[in-house]
């Protein structure tokens, strides 16, 4: 009696689930470098980049979204708040120590639902708007910045210079770019001084909704929020 190929396959012996090449996939599937496991560890790739996205299975197309989306949940606190991090965060980046401080302040203090999101690569190694979706349409779109705190974007800044005005300036600068709501690491200024100068940008048409400051003692403080928001 003829044997169907999938019924001889093996899945302890080959450990595999399926195949390379089955009844669910298309035949190109069988050089799948994440399939035959040659970069389990490397960004997904569940195709070769030669075959268009709409040659693709139905299921590949689903597991490509899912993967995208999928963050892990580190903290959880009894006020319902969590810290999750998207499996493309890098925890050797050096600023992944601040933003995890302020991640959990916020879920800690308010029970947010705060999020670490990746920066875009160079080629991307996801959709952008499967992550940053809400930005689509924005003026912040292409943008990526470091926290979603509920459905609020934020971005951190911090310094290196000695010159506390120019790091003020500067964090303010390249934040603004990425969000209009910012987490800065706190310079040697008064906060009447930085307050004075936000208000200065907003008088001379910057959109700036919330503005927090974080210390060297992980205390985050909020120093400004407009009162639109």
């Amino acid at each position: 009696m003829h044997v169907v190929g999938i019924f001889r396959f093996n899945p302890g012996l080959q450990q595999k689930t399926f195949p390379d090449y089955n009844p669910y996939t298309i035949s190109q599937c069988r050089n799948c470098a994440v399939a035959k496991g040659n970069d389990p560890s490397g960004p997904l790739s569940l195709s070769r980049p030669s075959i268009p996205l709409t040659d693709l299975c139905q299921g590949c197309k689903l597991v490509r979204q899912c993967e995208a989306l999928r963050f892990n949940v580190i903290k959880e606190f009894d006020n319902c708040g969590k810290v999750s991090i998207h499996q493309l965060v890098n925890s050797e980046d050096s600023d992944y120590g601040k933003l995890m401080e302020v991640a959990t302040f916020f879920a800690k203090t308010f029970g947010e639902d705060v999020k670490l999101t990746p920066k875009m690569s160079r080629p991307p190694q996801f959709a952008y708007q499967n992550i940053y979706s809400t930005l689509m349409g924005t003026v912040y779109e292409g943008k990526c910045p470091d926290l979603l705190v509920g459905s609020k974007w934020y971005e951190h800044e911090g310094f290196e210079t000695d010159n506390a005005k120019r790091a003020f300036s500067n964090m303010m600068n390249h934040g603004l770019k990425q969000s209009s709501r910012l987490i800065i690491d706190k310079p040697e200024l008064t906060d009447r001084y930085m307050l004075r100068s936000i208000m200065n940008r907003v008088l001379h048409g910057q959109h700036i909704d919330e503005v927090w400051l974080r210390n060297n003692n992980e205390e985050v403080k909020l120093l400004y929020k407009t009162t639109d928001g």
